[in-house]
């Protein structure tokens, strides 16, 4: 929540994520929830882990970056 609040990040606005675990990296469209928190789509959870044992991404260390999306209409 500080991080949404620090940034003014509205709930239920779409970002571009990039998601980096371990040496994989997968971009993807997201959406926000009102509480802060980002829902990883299962396929993308699939790509980071193909070369792995595990089968959830529970408890990896993942470095996000989101870049807004701006409709022209807003700017």
């Amino acid at each position: 929540m500080l991080i949404r609040w620090k940034h003014k990040l509205e709930p239920g606005e779409i970002f571009r994520v990039e998601l980096r675990v371990g040496y994989g990296r997968e971009k993807f469209y997201g959406r926000m929830s009102k509480d802060g928190r980002l829902t990883v789509p299962k396929v993308i959870a699939e790509e980071l882990l193909k070369d792995s044992e595990e089968e959830t991404l529970e408890g990896y260390t993942a470095d996000v970056a989101l870049y807004v999306i701006r409709r022209e209409e807003d700017e």
